[in-house]
């Protein structure tokens, strides 16, 4: 943790100390949970920091303030610390202050589990009384005006979808980068080039397969190794198959990995994506990546156990292919992308299904927060049937009709 007031106050306070005892025995078997435990001790340690500023009381302890009297002091302090504008209510960090609320809500439980271990009635009573009030006055103190903020800024931020340009440009650049890489690797086997193959190949694995960042940032040696497939064993499928798809399932690799919530994934590598992980297995002791490191996509230093991130590598080499609008290529805007040109694809039940299981997600996630509503789409589709129903027999016409079979004259009303 950074060496700074707030992680000085954090290590001075035994409720926040007791809090990351818990969160660490919780969490602490994941390295990935570093950054959310000590986020989480951060909330509380500013929020400490607020309360004894605010207050003055400046020797005053978590604790202290878990008590149903102090509500309404905890509630100033986190509308302060959040950027709370009291004229229009609105958060300039609403985030934190949703944050805090689950947060507080473990705490006064600690509280109440030392209550009862030390037969304390008093200090249970407190606790049970905060933790009381979270509930009932939390939402309307501080919640239901974070949300709000929230829904405002998300309604009135245009989200843009990649271009498609801009997608075929990512593309070529990983793969010439990768080509490049691997030559210079093989012929001197440079730490250097070890690396930017490793962010390419990474890079080009999130954009082909859209998958999260963090997902196929975390493939790791093991599931290379025992979770990694060609064709197609089942002779039933084989026969429905074409011999373009035959082929494919001949040249292409399949591999099983952790996806969010711990769900399992596919990730489909093609010929040249499986030869450059090859080419980074056999070259990781030279590149100076540590033993024990357990993942594909290591970082060569210092004898690290972490993995690159994929975020940064895709923000990289976006900004290097010269896209026109590189900051759009993101793995959440690439997801999203795929998504919502599927509609154009007319995707029936079971097709839909197969295209939502492969993203990592169920298909009534896939149709609410993945497809984007498209203007085009909107524009062109819906006005059709608009403009039709101002016609004399307009539903007569259109029974039985799909979107594309409905047809509007040039000549009929004013565009």
């Amino acid at each position: 943790m950074k060496a700074d007031s707030v992680a000085r106050c954090i290590k001075s306070d035994s409720l926040i100390v007791e809090v990351a005892s818990k969160e660490c025995f919780k969490l602490g078997h994941n390295t990935e949970q570093d950054g959310y435990i000590r986020g989480k001790l951060r909330e509380l340690g500013r929020l400490l920091l607020q309360l004894r500023e605010t207050f003055d009381e400046e020797n005053a302890c978590l604790e202290d303030f878990i008590h149903p009297e102090k509500f309404q002091r905890v509630v100033t302090a986190v509308r302060s610390m959040c950027g709370f504008n009291d004229s229009s209510h609105v958060y300039r960090t609403p985030s934190l202050a949703l944050k805090i609320g689950h947060t507080l809500k473990k705490v006064a439980a600690i509280v109440k589990g030392h209550a009862l271990e030390r037969g304390d009635d008093s200090l249970y009573r407190r606790a049970c009384g905060f933790h009381d009030l979270c509930e009932l006055r939390w939402a309307e103190e501080i919640s239901s005006h974070a949300l709000r903020t929230l829904y405002e800024r998300k309604r009135n931020n245009h989200q843009l979808l990649p271009l498609t340009g801009d997608i075929v440009c990512l593309a070529n650049h990983t793969k010439k980068v990768a080509a490049d890489q691997m030559s210079y690797l093989q012929l001197k086997g440079r730490s250097g080039s070890w690396v930017r193959l490793a962010e390419a190949t990474l890079a080009r694995v999130m954009t082909f397969n859209r998958r999260r960042q963090g997902e196929a940032s975390k493939l790791k040696m093991i599931d290379i190794q025992t979770k990694c497939s060609t064709g197609v064993k089942e002779t039933a499928l084989q026969e429905t198959l074409t011999k373009f798809e035959k082929a494919l399932c001949k040249t292409l690799t399949r591999v099983e990995i952790v996806g969010k919530g711990g769900n399992t994934v596919p990730v489909i590598l093609t010929f040249e994506m499986k030869t450059q992980i090859d080419l980074l297995v056999a070259k990781r002791s030279e590149a100076g990546v540590s033993d024990s490191n357990p993942y594909v996509f290591a970082r060569a230093c210092y004898g690290s156990e972490s993995h690159l991130r994929g975020a940064d590598c895709l923000r990289k080499l976006s900004i290097e292919c010269g896209a026109e609008n590189p900051d759009r290529l993101t793995s959440t805007r690439l997801r999203k992308h795929i998504a919502t040109v599927s509609q154009i694809l007319h995707l029936n039940e079971n097709e839909l299904e197969v295209l939502a299981k492969f993203m990592g997600h169920d298909i009534r996630m896939h149709r609410q927060y993945y497809r984007l509503p498209d203007e085009t789409m909107q524009v062109a589709k819906m006005t059709k049937f608009l403009l039709n129903l101002e016609r004399p027999d307009s539903l007569a016409e259109m029974t039985g009709k799909s979107w594309n079979d409905i047809e509007v004259s040039v000549d009929e009303g004013e565009f």
